[in-house]
C-alpha cells in the first residue's frame, strides 16, 4: 500500500523535481520565500489563493486542483495517495504542458490570413525568447502590418508565458498619462486611492510571467519611461510594442517591419481581390500589371488591400493608372519617409475616388474614438451643410447609404452589436484611416465645429440616460455608456484642452457621469476628470449653478466612495451652499443628504439626523420617489451604525419597497445588503444569508464590485457566527481583494477588522492584533472611526487579546501592524489561514 505524506513534504519533493529553489517558487506564486519555507516545514498552511497558485505553478492538472487545495489547507489527515497527484516525472511534464495551455490569452482574432511573414515571426519570436530581451519594439510605417505581426508572434510564444499574453490597444489613447490606465483596464486592475496606477499594475504583474503587447504606441511616446519602470519592477515581464517610432528608452530592442516582397505582395492583392469579388480571376496577361501595382505601392499591405477593393469597379490597368495619377510614390509631405508618403497617398487616392458627400462623411467620422452607433453618425455628421452626391438623388441618399459605401471601399467597418442590450451595431474606422480623416477634417476648416457637435451629442446622451440609471433600464443604460467610454474620454480631453471656452462641456459631461462611474466602480477615473473640469470651469461665470452643483455633487460622491472624506466634505459643503442660493428643493435635498453621508462616514454624528430629516421632508414634499428611497437607505444605514436596529430595519424595508417599485437594481442590492447587516446584528443569520446572497447576485450582474465586496464580507460574518471559520476567512479575503481593486480604504480596514476578529476567536492572537493595528492606521488616515454600534465588540475583542498576550507582546504586535503599509498589510491578510 502506498504511503501518504504531508503536504509540506510533497511540496518540497515536487519543487526539487522541477529544479526550482524556494526563491524561484515564491516568485512564481507571488509570496515570500519565508512562506514557502514554512509551508514545507509544516509550520504554516497556505491560503486558498496561495494553494491554487501552487497547483498552477507546479503543473497539477486541473481536475486535481481541488484535491491539492483541500490537502494543503486542511492538513495531513486529508492527504491523498502520492500517485493521485504526483505519479512520475513524465506526468509532471505533461501536466505542465496542460497547465500552460490554459493561460490567459486575450489576443484579437484575425479575420484574414497572414501572408509573407513566416520568417519575421520566427525572427521576432527568437528575440522574445532571449533572456536579455525584455522590451522589443516593432517599428515601421503605417499600413506595413505591425499590429498583425505582433498578434501572430504573441500567439506563437504563449507557451513561454505561464501567466498569459495580454493585448493592450492604445489606438484611442492620446494622453501618455493614461497609458497605465489602459494597461490596468486590460488587466482588470483597479488601483487603490493611495497608490498610482503604475504602482498598482507593477504590484499585480511583479510575480507573474507575462507578455504585454502594447499596440499603436506612436502617439504616446512619452509613456516609454512608464513602460521602462514597469519592466524594471517586474522581473518576469516582457513587452512587445508596435510603433512608428522607437521609444528611445534604455534596454529597447528594435525590429524594423519591412514591406512585403513581390511574390507575397502579389499573393495578398489576389487574395483580397477575390474576397471582394468572388468570381474575379487573374488572367496570365494581367500578372505583370498586378506586380506593377504592388511595386508602385511599395509592398505596403494596407495600400495593397485598398487598391484590391477597386477590382469591382475598375480594371487593373485603371487601378495602375489611378495610382500614377495621384502620384502615390511622390507625396507632398517631403519630411516623411517614402513609405509613409505612400500609405498617405493610398488613402488620399481612395479618398479622392469618393463622392463629395462620402468624403465629407469620411473626414467627419474621424472624431469618433472606439467606434460609434448609426444614431451618433446621424447626429454628428449629417449637418444641414452636408453635401449631397448630386441634386437629382439628394432626397434619396441617406447616411446609411454613405456608410455602406465607405464599408464597401474598406474605409469603414461595421461590427455586430455586443455591448448594447438591443444589439445595435457599431461603425469602426481603422486608426490609421481615422488619423488621415482627422487631418482632412482639420484641413477643411470644420474640425472645431464637428468636435463641438460630437461633444454635444455625448453630453446629451449622458444627460438623457442619467434618469435610467435609477430605474428598470439600468442594466441597458450601463451597457450603452460602457460602449461609449472612448468617445466620452475623447470629449472630456478635447473640452479640457480647449478650456475655458469649452469648460462647460467638460463640467456637464463629467457631472452627469458621476452615477455611472460610481455604479461601475470607476471612482478613481471619475475623480480625475471631475477635478480637472472643476478647475477649468472655476473662472467661467456663465455656467449655471445647477451644472456646477451637479459636478461638485459627483466629485464629492466619488471621493466619499473612495473613503477620502477630507476631500469629499468641502465639495459637498460647497454644493449645498450653491443649492441653497439657487433654491431648487430637489437639489437642496440631495446636497443635504450627501453632506450627512460624509459626516456620518467620518464619525461626525451631531448634525447627521437633522440633515437627513430635512432632506427626507423636502423629497416627500416634491414627491420625488428616488430621492425618498436614497434618503431612507442612508438613514437606515446611519441607524444601524448607531446600534438602533429596530429603527434601521423599519427604514430599510420602506426603502427596499420603493427600490423594487422603481426597478433600480443598484438600489435594490444596496437595500438588501443593509437589511442583511441589520439581520446579522439581530442574530437572525438565516435571514441575513438570504438577503445578502440576493444582493451579491445583483451586484455581480451589474458589475458593482464595491457592493459585491460589502456583501462578501457580511456573508463571511454569517459564516463566522455559525463557526464555519475556513469559509469565513475565504469570504473576507475575497471582499478584501475587491475593496483593494476599487480603492476603498475604509472597506479594506473593515476587512482587516473582520479577519482580526476571526483570528482572535481562534486563538491566533498576535495575527489578530497586528491586523487590528493595520486597520486603525487606515481609519486614522481616512478620518473614519469605527461606528458606535461596533465599537464595544471591537474593544471587547481587542481586550481579550491584550489579556491573552500580555501588555508587552500586545503593544509590540499592535505597533507592527500599525506600521505596515496598506499593501504589506493586504499581503499579510491574504495569507491568513484559520487554525482548526
Amino acid at each position: 500500500m502506498e504511503q501518504r505524506i504531508s503536504f509540506g513534504e510533497w511540496l518540497r519533493q515536487r519543487r526539487n523535481e522541477m529544479d526550482l529553489t524556494q526563491w524561484e517558487l515564491a516568485e512564481r506564486v507571488g509570496c515570500s520565500r519565508d512562506t514557502i519555507q514554512k509551508i514545507e516545514a509544516g509550520s504554516r498552511r497556505p491560503s486558498k489563493q496561495v494553494a491554487e497558485l501552487l497547483a498552477s505553478c507546479l503543473g497539477i492538472v486541473s481536475e486535481n486542483h481541488d484535491v491539492l487545495v483541500n490537502w494543503a489547507r486542511l492538513g495531513y489527515r486529508n492527504a491523498p495517495l502520492t500517485s493521485a497527484i504526483l505519479p512520475s516525472s513524465s506526468v509532471v511534464k505533461t501536466s505542465l504542458a496542460q497547465s500552460e495551455s490554459s493561460t490567459i490569452i486575450n489576443l484579437p482574432t484575425p479575420l484574414t490570413s497572414l501572408i509573407g511573414r513566416e520568417q519575421d515571426i520566427e525572427t521576432v519570436r527568437g528575440y522574445l525568447l532571449r533572456d536579455d530581451v525584455r522590451l522589443l519594439s516593432l517599428i515601421g510605417p503605417p499600413g506595413v502590418g505591425k499590429t498583425r505581426l505582433s498578434i501572430a508572434v504573441a500567439a506563437s510564444v504563449t507557451e513561454a508565458f505561464s501567466n498569459g499574453v495580454h493585448f493592450v490597444a492604445l489606438e484611442t489613447i492620446t494622453d501618455p498619462d493614461l497609458v497605465p490606465t489602459g494597461i490596468a483596464d486590460s488587466l482588470k486592475i483597479r488601483p487603490s486611492a493611495t497608490q498610482s496606477v503604475v504602482d498598482a499594475v507593477a504590484q499585480y504583474v511583479r510575480p507573474q510571467c507575462m507578455l504585454l503587447v502594447l499596440d499603436n504606441f506612436e502617439q504616446v511616446l512619452d509613456a516609454g519611461v512608464c513602460v521602462l519602470e514597469l519592466i524594471s519592477a517586474c522581473p518576469r515581464l516582457k513587452v512587445l510594442v508596435t510603433s512608428r517610432e522607437p521609444l528611445h528608452v534604455q534596454g529597447e530592442w528594435r525590429f524594423a517591419v519591412q514591406p512585403l516582397k513581390p511574390p507575397d505582395a502579389n499573393t495578398l492583392f489576389i487574395q483580397r481581390a477575390q474576397a471582394i469579388q468572388s468570381d474575379w480571376t487573374l488572367a496570365p496577361e494581367n500578372a505583370k500589371v498586378v506586380s506593377n501595382i504592388c511595386n508602385h505601392l511599395d509592398g505596403l499591405p494596407l495600400a495593397i488591400e485598398l487598391a484590391a477593393t477597386r477590382v469591382s469597379s475598375l480594371s487593373l490597368s485603371e487601378i495602375l493608372s489611378g495610382i500614377g495619377r495621384v502620384k502615390l510614390l511622390q507625396g507632398n509631405l517631403r519630411n516623411l519617409p517614402v513609405r509613409q508618403r505612400t500609405i498617405r497617398g493610398a488613402i488620399d487616392w481612395s479618398y479622392d475616388l469618393l463622392q463629395s458627400s462620402e468624403r465629407t462623411l469620411f473626414r467627419r467620422l474621424g472624431v469618433f474614438a472606439g467606434g460609434c452607433t448609426l444614431a451618433a453618425i446621424e447626429a454628428v455628421c449629417a449637418a444641414p451643410d452636408l453635401p449631397s452626391p448630386d441634386s437629382e438623388s439628394a432626397a434619396d441618399f441617406s447616411i446609411i447609404d454613405q456608410c455602406q459605401a465607405l464599408i464597401e471601399k474598406s474605409l469603414l467597418r461595421r461590427e455586430p452589436g455586443k455591448a448594447n442590450a438591443g444589439g445595435e451595431g457599431r461603425y469602426v474606422m481603422l486608426e490609421v484611416l481615422r488619423e488621415c480623416a482627422l487631418e482632412k477634417l482639420w484641413a477643411s476648416g470644420e474640425e472645431q465645429a464637428v468636435r463641438r457637435r460630437h461633444a454635444e451629442y455625448y453630453v446629451t446622451l449622458a444627460e438623457a440616460t442619467r434618469p435610467d440609471l435609477d430605474g428598470h433600464k439600468q442594466k441597458e443604460t450601463l451597457q450603452i455608456l460602457e460602449a461609449e467610454t472612448d468617445n466620452i474620454r475623447a470629449v472630456l480631453g478635447w473640452s479640457l484642452q480647449n478650456a475655458p471656452e469649452t469648460a462647460e462641456i467638460a463640467l456637464r459631461l463629467s457631472g452627469v457621469l458621476g452615477r455611472f462611474w460610481m455604479i461601475k466602480s470607476y471612482a478613481s477615473e471619475g475623480c480625475h476628470w471631475l477635478k480637472q473640469a472643476l478647475n477649468a470651469a472655476a473662472s467661467v461665470t456663465t455656467i449655471s449653478p445647477f451644472i456646477r452643483i451637479r459636478a461638485l455633487t459627483a466629485a464629492g460622491g466619488l471621493a466619499n466612495e473612495l473613503g477620502d472624506y477630507l476631500t469629499a466634505r468641502p465639495l459637498r459643503e460647497q454644493a449645498l451652499t450653491l443649492a441653497q442660493m439657487d433654491g431648487d428643493k430637489r437639489v437642496i435635498a440631495t446636497c443635504l443628504q450627501n453632506l450627512a453621508n460624509t459626516l456620518n462616514d467620518s464619525g461626525e454624528y451631531s448634525e447627521v439626523e437633522t440633515l437627513y430629516a430635512q432632506a427626507l421632508a423636502l423629497y416627500r414634499e416634491i414627491e420625488n420617489r428616488v430621492g425618498v428611497a436614497i434618503t431612507l437607505f442612508n438613514m437606515a444605514s446611519a441607524a444601524r451604525l448607531r446600534g438602533d436596529n429596530v429603527r434601521a430595519r423599519e427604514l430599510g424595508e420602506e426603502c427596499l419597497a420603493i427600490r423594487r417599485e422603481l426597478g433600480d437594481q443598484y438600489g435594490i442590492a444596496n437595500a438588501l445588503a443593509n437589511l442583511g447587516s441589520i439581520a446579522i446584528n439581530q442574530g437572525d443569520y438565516a435571514q441575513a444569508r438570504a438577503l445578502i446572497e440576493e444582493s451579491l447576485a445583483i451586484n455581480r450582474e451589474i458589475g458593482n464590485e464595491r457592493g459585491s465586496a460589502f456583501s462578501l464580507v457580511d456573508l463571511g460574518a454569517v459564516e463566522c457566527e455559525e463557526q464555519h471559520y475556513a469559509q469565513a476567512c475565504e469570504l473576507f479575503q475575497q471582499g478584501l481583494a475587491l475593496y483593494q481593486k476599487v480603492g476603498d480604504r475604509v472597506g479594506i480596514a473593515a476587512c482587516f477588522e473582520a479577519l482580526s476578529d476571526l483570528c482572535i476567536r481562534l486563538g491566533q492572537m498576535r495575527q489578530g492584533v497586528q491586523l487590528s493595528g493595520a486597520a486603525e492606521a487606515l481609519r486614522q488616515a481616512s478620518h473614519a472611526p469605527i461606528a458606535p454600534a461596533y465599537r464595544s465588540h471591537s474593544e471587547e475583542t481587542i481586550g481579550r487579546a491584550r489579556s491573552e498576550l500580555g501588555e508587552e507582546a500586545f503593544t509590540r504586535a499592535w505597533a507592527e501592524g500599525n506600521r505596515m503599509t496598506m499593501q504589506d498589510a493586504i499581503a499579510y491578510a491574504t495569507e491568513i489561514v484559520p487554525s482548526t
